[in-house]
C-alpha cells in the first residue's frame, strides 16, 4: 500500500512536469512567432501614416528617420526612392527589400521632401 502511494505521488509529479516543460516550448514559439513576424518596414509606414492622420492642413512636420535610412543605404537603395506618398491612393510606401505600404485617412495633399543630410522625412500639408 505504501509502494502504490508513492508510485502515484511519482507518477503525479512526472506528469506536472511534463506539463510545464510542454507550456514553456509552448509559450516559447508563440513569442518566437510573434517576434519575428513584427516587420520594423511596417512600423515605419505605419508610423508615417498615422503622422499624417494626425495633421492638419498648413502643418510642417519633420520625422528623424536615422534607423531606417540605414538600412536602406545598406541595401543599396537610393534614399529619396525609399519612400513614396500616394496621395492619390491615401498610401505610404516603403521600399526596401519589398514594397511596404499602409493607408492613411486624413484627405489631404501631402507634398513630401526628403533630408538625405540629417536622415529626415518632412511633411507639408
Amino acid at each position: 500500500m505504501l509502494h502504490n502511494l508513492n508510485y502515484k505521488k511519482a507518477e503525479i509529479l512526472q506528469e506536472q512536469v511534463i506539463f510545464i516543460i510542454l507550456n514553456i516550448v509552448f509559450f516559447g514559439i508563440l513569442l518566437g512567432f510573434i517576434y519575428f513576424q513584427t516587420d520594423y518596414n511596417v512600423d515605419v509606414s505605419k508610423k508615417i501614416a498615422l503622422i499624417i492622420d494626425q495633421a492638419r492642413p498648413n502643418t510642417n512636420i519633420e520625422i528623424d528617420l536615422t534607423d531606417f535610412f540605414e538600412k536602406v543605404e545598406k541595401q543599396g537603395i537610393n534614399k529619396k526612392d525609399s519612400i513614396i506618398i500616394d496621395n492619390e491612393n491615401n498610401l505610404v510606401k516603403i521600399n526596401l527589400d519589398k514594397v511596404y505600404d499602409y493607408h492613411f485617412f486624413n484627405d489631404i495633399d501631402v507634398s513630401y521632401n526628403i533630408d538625405i543630410t540629417n536622415n529626415k522625412l518632412i511633411l507639408k500639408t
